[in-house]
């Protein structure tokens, strides 16, 4: 097994220490992934809402880590990857409960990655991304 294998494997495990930064913001990890492709159930917090719906600085540090985790599982060891470009569209307010959230490979250009995600809660699709990932080779 890769690094990277045990340390997918570990966050999904929940055996990995989670980064501080993930610690500090209450990002959590992945719940499931496969070469391409990442989950998460994410539980907003009433503390993360702004009035009655979640403030969109969370959905973009979310977005932000979630598209970088497909890009990690197709990654050799000693390799990391960058956001170089991030979009994202806000389709409905997110309110308090179970936020889904998929993330995956779409296609890559060499060390590039453009990766999207889908934001759904209540089997409705409240948000979406997508992110060129650039793999950056060397100490992180």
């Amino acid at each position: 097994m890769s690094a990277i294998t045990n340390m997918l494997d570990g966050f999904v495990n929940k055996t990995m220490v989670e980064p501080e930064i993930v610690q500090k913001w209450g990002l959590g990890t992945i719940d499931e992934w496969r070469p391409g492709y990442v989950k998460k159930v994410w539980c907003v917090a009433k503390s993360h809402l702004l009035g009655t719906s979640l403030f969109g600085g969370c959905i973009a540090a979310l977005a932000d880590q979630m598209l970088a985790f497909p890009a990690i599982t197709l990654q050799q060891d000693g390799e990391f990857c960058a956001t170089s470009n991030l979009t994202l569209s806000y389709l409905k307010p997110v309110r308090e409960g179970q936020l889904i959230i998929e993330a995956e490979v779409v296609s890559r250009r060499g060390k590039s990655f453009y990766v999207e995600a889908k934001f759904s809660q209540n089997n409705e699709l409240v948000a979406k991304a997508a992110a060129t990932q650039i793999t950056v080779v060397g100490p992180r």
